[in-house]
C-alpha cells in the first residue's frame, strides 16, 4: 500500500478487555511523539474514549471534535442500517499522520474494521480480568488471517503487524492457549506483559487522567511506547 497515513486498530472479541485504555493511551503518545494529526476513532456504540478525551458523551448530531493538540476526535458507532461503519475518505486519510480505532467487541466489527481501512497494526489487549478469555484467542487469530489473506488474494499489498499485549497477565498463560508459529500468512507478536494495574486502570479511566500521570506510574508509558514500536511507526522513540 501507498498510504502514508499509518492505522492502528484495538480490538478483541470480549467487552472490558482493555481496548479503550490502549487507544486512548496510544493517541496520545502519537499526538507528543509524532508530527502532524492524529484520528481517534471510537466505532463502539458507547463512546468511551470520545468521553475519556471531551469529558462527556457526544451531544446530538455531533460526531466530531478537534483539540488544539493535534488531536481530532470522531464516534463512529456501529450502523443498523447500510454499510457497518461510515467510511474514512481518501481526502480524510490525506489530513491525518496516524488514524487509531477503538472498535467494538464483536468480531464481525473486527473484520469490517480490518477490511475498511487495512490497519498497520492490529493490538488485541487482554487485560487481567478477561484472562478466562485467552481461550478464544486461536480463533480470533484465523479469522484475522483469513481477512487478511483474502485482502492479498485480491491483489493488495498488505502485511499487518498483529501484536497481542497482555495486560497484567503473563506471557505463559497466553502462550499456553495459542502457539503464533501455526499462523504463517500473518505476523503476530506476544508483547511484554504489563504489570498488574487492574485497580489503577479503572481509575485513570474514570478520572480522565493518563496511568502514567499517577504517582509511580510514570514507567508506564514506555510500555504503552512499546506496543507501537515498529518498522511501519518509526517515528517513535
Amino acid at each position: 500500500m501507498d498510504r502514508k497515513t499509518r492505522v492502528i486498530l484495538c480490538n478483541y472479541t470480549k467487552g472490558g478487555a482493555g481496548k479503550t485504555t490502549v487507544a486512548v493511551h496510544i493517541a496520545r503518545i502519537l499526538t507528543e511523539q509524532t508530527p502532524g494529526k492524529v484520528l481517534l476513532m471510537d466505532c463502539d456504540s458507547r463512546p468511551d474514549s470520545w468521553k475519556f478525551f471531551a469529558g462527556q458523551r457526544p451531544s446530538p448530531n455531533q460526531a466530531r471534535l478537534s483539540f488544539p493538540h493535534r488531536l481530532d476526535l470522531w464516534w463512529n458507532p456501529p450502523q443498523s442500517k447500510g454499510a457497518r461503519f461510515k467510511p474514512i475518505t481518501k481526502r480524510e486519510y490525506k489530513q491525518y499522520n496516524f488514524v487509531v480505532i477503538d472498535a467494538d467487541a464483536p468480531p464481525e466489527d473486527a473484520l469490517t474494521l480490518l477490511d475498511n481501512t487495512l490497519p498497520d497494526i492490529f493490538l488485541v489487549p487482554i487485560a487481567e480480568s478477561q484472562s478466562h478469555a485467552t481461550e478464544d484467542i486461536p480463533i480470533f487469530l484465523e479469522d484475522l488471517e483469513r481477512e487478511i489473506r483474502f485482502q492479498r488474494d485480491s491483489g493488495i499489498d498488505y502485511n499487518p503487524t498483529v501484536k497481542i499485549a497482555p495486560l497484567g497477565l503473563e506471557i505463559e498463560e497466553i502462550e499456553a492457549e495459542v502457539d503464533i508459529r501455526l499462523f504463517s500468512d500473518i505476523e503476530i507478536e506476544i508483547c511484554v506483559p504489563m504489570q498488574s494495574l487492574d485497580k489503577e486502570i479503572r481509575k485513570a479511566l474514570k478520572e480522565k487522567n493518563l496511568i502514567w500521570e499517577y504517582p509511580n506510574l510514570a514507567d508506564t508509558k514506555s510500555y504503552f511506547i512499546n506496543l507501537i514500536k515498529d518498522k511501519k511507526i518509526p517515528e517513535v522513540n
